[in-house]
């Protein structure tokens, strides 16, 4: 990472509109919103020196009294005194910045502008300081939840793979992951094969649009012989939706011809993988349900509505797959990947109805219940997935996080702790599974591991490993899959309260045993490690704005986590 010093930093903005499905950018034929004021959001106690600080930038815009977060794309910074800016890898602003300054001397200046609005801080330098102190309490005794490990996408954005085989390595053989989450496309079938779903025609499919996605699970399964494919279907072709289109604001048409015809274009899709030598373990068939997308999808206004879809076309594939000869694998079938876990738990009536669905047993099938981690309200985030475990048979299908991913323009170390953080929060709150929504996708919003930016020509000129990927790796590598995620408590200052800015998780498996500890604050964090057998780690790993995943040659059960970072300790029981 570039980092350049001067006395006076300007920071100009070259607008970016995003081709991610999930872009955060206005549109270009929206007006954008006027600001008519700014602001420094955080800090609002000063900075330290020495040690990455980020800088917080918010507007508010006309027509609104709410404060909300910048798009760096719509004013200018202007930064006077003694400091260090951190270039972003894309060499273009984010929200927020990183800034170091060089000493407790001098304060510094922000100036922010936005046509004729202007506003100016002074924050106040102050030496390197240290947080509250956190005792965490491993109960490596205790039965915790299972954990199967960690995957990525290869959706929308497979194209990335084409840049280069230095993808394949970075993905499949230096990160140690479980699954591999891959896109049915819609348009394998444009028009009806025939009016008999058990009478398959392939000769009415066009295959062309997968063939880059099984060269890229062949690569990946060269390189990681043991992962495991997870497959979702967005929406079936536009011919069986109401809308007539892939995007989720339509539904699938009503009756038993649909949901038998959609059994049959994701048994055809299944076919066609095993000639081309992939075997999908595991499948979905929605994506997002709960929600009328403009991506695509397929919108249900129903849970039960959506179970009893479910449950028809599961047994439509299933007797395909049994009548034909050439199988010998059955997929193992996830369910409903909606929005979050409060789509389910906190839907109203509707989850009561599901819930006597689930309670008859009519989805007692399920290798795993899949839900993304986008769905909030008022305090819910602590609670989202003892709730879902409550609402499901936990005790036998483990809750999956089978899609979360930057979606604004933040700095490279403002987004990988916002990885770090929801990573550890939701596996210790009861996931068994976490997966970020792509692997490689371009670098507008950190929606990828991998960054991209696209070039006049083909492919792409840049490419690199951002810092979410080596928080990623480093809890990929270090955590022993096959384990479980067992109980830690966080207490700072002895009030039993968990301290912000910090997260963490424990991971057990037989005699080994890792804690990984996300300190998400501009100040160092003094931490003890303690619970019965726990004694000093025999290895430790970090990384922050100047390590990747790096060794630390000390690591003691007591230490500081640096700002900004994540530390992973491994210990012997």
């Amino acid at each position: 990472m570039n980092i350049t010093t001067a006395r006076v930093v300007f920071l100009s903005v070259v607008a970016v509109v995003s081709a991610s499905r999930l872009a955060s950018a206005e549109s270009p034929e929206e007006t954008p919103k006027k600001i008519v004021a700014l602001r420094v959001a955080e800090p609002d106690d000063g900075l330290f020196a020495a040690g990455p600080n980020l800088i917080h930038i918010q507007a508010r815009y006309e027509g609104s009294n709410r404060w909300s977060s910048a798009d760096p794309q719509t004013y200018q910074v202007n930064i006077r005194g003694s400091a260090s800016l951190v270039q972003d890898p894309t060499g273009e602003p984010r929200n927020p910045f990183v800034i170091i300054p060089e000493s407790a001397v001098d304060a510094i200046t922000v100036q922010l502008t936005a046509g004729d609005v202007a506003t100016e801080v002074t924050l106040e330098v102050t030496e390197p300081a240290s947080s509250d102190p956190v005792t965490l309490r491993i109960h490596p005794d205790q039965t915790g939840h299972p954990y199967t490990g960690l995957g990525a996408g290869v959706m929308f954005y497979d194209n990335q793979f084409n840049i280069s085989n230095d993808l394949f390595d970075w993905c499949f053989r230096d990160v140690d992951t479980q699954l591999v989450h891959a896109l049915i496309r819609p348009d394998f079938e444009p028009t009806n094969d025939n009016n008999d779903w058990q009478s398959l025609n392939n000769d009415a499919f066009d295959w062309s649009r997968c063939d880059r996605l099984f060269w890229i699970l062949w690569n990946a399964k060269q390189r990681n012989s043991d992962l495991k494919v997870f497959a979702c279907l967005y929406s079936p072709p536009p011919w069986m939706k109401t809308n007539q289109a892939t995007t989720g604001d339509g539904g699938l048409k009503k009756g038993d011809r649909y949901r038998l015809e959609m059994a049959e274009y994701v048994y055809a899709f299944l076919k066609h993988a095993k000639w081309k030598g992939t075997t999908i373990d595991y499948l979905c068939l929605f994506n997002e349900p709960d929600w009328p997308h403009t991506q695509d999808g397929t919108h249900y206004t129903s849970l039960t509505e959506l179970a009893e879809t479910h449950v028809q076309v599961r047994n439509a594939i299933i007797e395909l797959i049994e009548a034909d000869n050439e199988f010998d694998h059955l997929p193992q079938f996830v369910f409903p990947e909606t929005l979050g876990a409060g789509s389910i738990t906190r839907a109203g009536k509707d989850s009561d109805r599901l819930a006597d669905f689930v309670q008859s047993g009519q989805l007692d099938h399920l290798a795993a219940w899949g839900v993304h981690d986008y769905w909030n309200t008022g305090g819910y985030w602590p609670v989202r997935f003892q709730e879902l475990r409550r609402f499901t048979k936990s005790d036998k299908q483990p809750i999956w996080m089978t899609e979360w991913a930057q979606r604004s323009p933040k700095s490279d170390l403002a987004s990988a702790m916002g990885y770090g953080r929801n990573m550890t929060n939701a596996l210790r709150l009861g996931c068994s599974a976490w997966m970020a929504f792509e692997w490689a996708h371009p670098a507008q919003n950190q929606s990828g591991l991998i960054s991209t930016q696209w070039g006049e020509g083909y492919p792409q000129k840049r490419y690199w490993r951002s810092k979410a990927y080596y928080v990623f790796q480093q809890i990929a590598n270090t955590s022993p899959a096959g384990g479980q995620c067992v109980p830690i408590e966080m207490d700072a200052g002895g009030d039993g309260e968990q301290p912000g800015g910090l997260e963490a998780l424990c991971v057990r498996n037989d005699d080994r045993m890792v804690v990984h500890i996300v300190n998400d604050r501009p100040t160092h964090r003094p931490y003890t490690v303690t619970g019965p057998g726990v004694g000093d780690p025999d290895a430790a790993w970090l990384t922050d704005h100047e390590h990747n995943f790096a060794p630390r040659p000390q690591h003691q059960s007591q230490g500081q986590i640096p700002p900004h970072a994540v530390l992973t300790l491994r210990f012997s029981l």
